[in-house]
């Protein structure tokens, strides 16, 4: 940690105030007797040219006035704004990074008192523009300023939202604000309710101003807003949430409130009640992590308000943090000594948590035309946010989840404004329980339905499955659940999905699922959307994979990628969900035109799972498989591997019949990662495939491959000139009406910290419409 300025024996100063240059540096404003200083500190702990060692003045206080209050907030391109108020005058600076006075701005900042009223702490937020909201805790009203230092439009004579009584002192006060998300801010207002006796209580109130500078009327009015809390106490919190809503701390008692854009009280935080964080107290300092949680004296609470794991017991040796940072870190000021007789010394110090999942959506248009793309995003207890993209044409784009829904399970629906259909998949990446380390991926769903299956399902040893069920529609539903055991048993469980919603199954924690395989039947009253996770420890093969619900059971399933060469194992995993056995023949294709087959009967209400390697001829090969059988199945294929240092596994379920054409939205060759494309061909003659290949800037690359009959072949996209380096997307198409089977498998080191593999099938047109259960965001 750095220390400020040394300190001064005798001389005590106020808090130092401490935010982000938005570099990983920071700037730091203090009180040096009658001078208001602040200072400039870069990532490497030193004070940049252009700035004082010990800290640039930017107001001083005239003889025999009383010191106010500060506020310090990071601006645009890495300045500062800093703002004070001694009585009765108030000024605001905001400095560029070296050091000088924004362009517009005078050298001495803004002076003027009906700017900054002249008591009470200042209140100063982002306008998320470049500009500010700027509030006083003892007056009434709400001004904006914009990047220039004036007051913007409509804004003139700031938004009054709670009323000041001089006769009788304050009898309403703005105590917090934060952004709304739509361009506004929130305001939480104190009513006085009682003025005598040794302890004054107050009325808790949430109020909205609109971005044009106009008081949200479905919050009340200026007299009566949305009342959060009665009879609580002053020092009062009011912190965004990073999703459009806010947090809000009543200092009585140890309850936070999370109230949405639309009045809303979120049930996780347990909805007009709130949710009691035990350990919080009166006068308590939190900061939001802009992820749906904040940060309070060394501990992180997420988005549900429970304490990360990892966070435990005490937190970070710091006293508390101070100013959060966009990445989930915070910055935390304060005062210690190096010894008996030494002086105070302030300190700064970064803490950080970063999240250890992150998941993303591939968007693929191979339309000759641009599209526009909504992505609406589904939260626990029925909350949605929703994100607009433009597509180009012929291209690839990725859309990051972390960064627009942070912290939190989201279950995605993408859906095409315009007339070009297109495709999606969604990849994970994952640091599951600081153990299992991986990703995997998924393509979406175009419609929901109400019956869905899974062939594959494991909770014994080191295996960790997961049901995730997306409720799309607008009411709410009820999903039943037949888990299929080994013997031809069954257990069932039922859920109830909030309309809008996603919900998390642990199987694992289902009583007689603790140690078994297993498939699954999932019915429910409305069409909804299923996916299944799973996380493992396959013999030191640590990774996880996904697959999306199949929603109907067929008697073929084809499989283009498959392999037990090397450190690969392949397993083909057969669902029967029916009242009678059914007779199954698996097919293998090798590379070389070589067939082989196996006949298996599985039993009804079962689940049988197959071994290629344990195949001598299939020990060491390269091959894809047929699953045929004389009653509707359903199918699976699971590989574990270790791929060149790599390991991990993935799952797909198989095609029920080849096409003329594929998409394949992800694909990525850039940094640690290899990705392969996997063709199929079932038919008895030879076939031709075009391959076309879309970059995210819109240019693409056409080649040509020949599969020989019954065969296999891969295409490693690394080897193509001009695609070594890049995220792409795929198109394969016959060159005549055969049809084949794609899949995509990639192996990859995911920013040099999780190593893994995944794959997924490809699927055979577009869709105005995709579905996504599966989704995280947090720790």
């Amino acid at each position: 940690a750095r220390v400020i300025r040394p300190g001064k024996p005798g001389h005590k100063w106020p808090d130092l105030l401490v935010c982000t240059d938005s570099s990983n540096g920071a700037y730091v404003c203090w009180s040096d007797a009658d001078v208001e200083r602040v200072t400039h500190i870069n990532p490497q702990g030193e004070v940049p040219s252009g700035w004082d060692a010990n800290g640039k003045e930017f107001f001083r206080v005239e003889e025999g006035k009383i010191p106010g209050i500060r506020a310090l907030l990071p601006a645009p391109e890495g300045g500062v704004y800093a703002c004070a108020c001694f009585s009765p005058v108030g000024v605001i600076q905001r400095l560029d990074p070296d050091g000088s006075a924004h362009e517009g701005w005078p050298e001495g900042g803004i002076v003027k008192d009906t700017l900054v009223p002249q008591y009470g702490e200042q209140l100063i937020i982002s306008d998320g523009a470049g500009g500010l909201f700027i509030a006083c805790e003892k007056d009434d009203r709400i001004r904006r300023l914009g990047p220039d230092g004036k007051l913007k439009k409509g804004w003139e004579d700031g938004v009054e939202v709670a009323r000041v009584t001089p006769a009788s002192g304050i009898e309403k006060e703005i105590e917090s604000l934060c952004l709304d998300g739509e361009g506004g801010c929130f305001a939480l207002i104190l009513e006085n309710v009682s003025e005598y006796g040794p302890v004054s209580t107050f009325n808790l109130y949430c109020a909205r101003v609109t971005a044009d500078g106009k008081f949200d009327y479905r919050w009340g009015n200026e007299e009566r807003s949305v009342l959060i809390q009665e009879d609580t106490l002053n020092f009062n919190q009011l912190m965004t949430d990073g999703r459009g809503g806010t947090l809000i701390f009543p200092d009585k008692g140890q309850v936070v409130f999370r109230v949405t854009t639309d009045r809303w009280f979120d049930p996780a935080w347990g909805g007009e009640k709130g949710k009691i964080i035990p350990g919080i107290s009166g006068r308590s300092h939190l900061v939001s992590d802009c992820r749906g949680g904040f940060y309070y004296r060394g501990l992180h609470f997420n988005a549900v308000g429970e304490i990360t794991p990892g966070w435990l017991p005490d937190g970070p040796d710091c006293p508390r943090p101070d100013e959060s940072v966009e990445d989930g870190s915070y910055l935390a000021v304060w005062y210690g000594s190096q010894g008996e007789g030494t002086p105070l010394r302030p300190y700064a110090q970064k803490v950080s948590d970063p999240p250890n999942f992150d998941t993303y959506i591939l968007l693929e248009n191979p339309n000759p035309d641009q599209t526009e793309a909504t992505l609406t995003y589904m939260l626990p207890y029925g909350e949605t946010i929703s994100k607009k993209k433009i597509l180009p044409a012929n291209s690839r784009q990725t859309v990051c989840v972390n960064q627009e829904i942070p912290a939190l399970d989201v279950s995605t629906k993408v859906e095409v404004t315009s007339t070009n259909p297109i495709i999606c998949e969604s990849a994970m990446y994952f640091n599951y329980r600081s153990k299992y380390k991986g990703g995997h991926d998924c393509t979406g769903v175009g419609t929901p339905t109400t019956t869905s299956y899974f062939a594959e399902g494991y909770t014994a040893e080191e295996f960790d499955t997961y049901l995730l069920l997306q409720n799309p529609g607008d009411v709410k539903t009820d999903a039943k659940v037949t888990f299929i055991l080994p013997g031809s048993k069954t257990k069932r469980e039922s859920y109830t999905l909030p309309a809008h919603s996603r919900t998390t199954v642990e199987v694992d924690r289902i009583d007689g699922l603790s140690a078994t395989e297993l498939s699954m039947k999932i019915e429910s009253s409305k069409p909804i959307v299923t996916e299944r996770a799973m996380y493992f420890d396959y013999h030191g093969r640590i990774g996880g994979h996904v697959q999306a619900g199949i929603p109907s059971p067929s008697k073929t399933f084809y499989f283009a990628e498959g392999y037990t060469a090397d450190e690969f194992d392949t397993y083909i995993l057969v669902s029967n969900p029916n009242e009678r056995g059914a007779k199954v023949t698996y097919t293998y294709m090798k590379d070389d035109g070589e067939v082989l087959s196996i006949k298996k009967t599985i039993s009804p209400n079962s689940r049988y799972t197959v071994r290629a390697d344990d195949m001598s001829e299939l020990s060491s090969a390269t091959f894809s498989t047929l699953v045929s059988s004389d009653e509707p199945i359903v199918a699976e294929r699971a590989m574990y591997f270790d791929y060149h240092g790599i390991d991990g596994g993935h799952d797909t379920a198989g095609a029920t019949s080849p096409s003329p054409v594929w998409y394949l939205a992800e694909g990525y060759t850039a940094e640690e990662f290899d990705s392969f494309i996997l063709l199929m061909n079932p038919q008895e003659e030879k076939t031709e495939v075009k391959a076309t290949f879309l970059k995210a800037d819109g240019t693409t690359l056409t080649t040509y491959y020949h599969i020989g009959a019954k065969s296999r072949a891969t295409i490693k996209v690394d080897d193509i000139p001009g695609f070594e380096s890049c995220e792409f997307s795929t198109k394969l198409e016959t060159t005549s009406s055969t049809g084949i089977i794609a899949e995509r498998s990639i192996y990859f080191n995911y920013q040099g910290k999780w190593a893994g593999g995944h794959n997924t099938m490809g699927v055979t047109e577009p869709q105005e419409s995709w579905y996504f259960a599966e989704g995280y965001t947090g720790y």
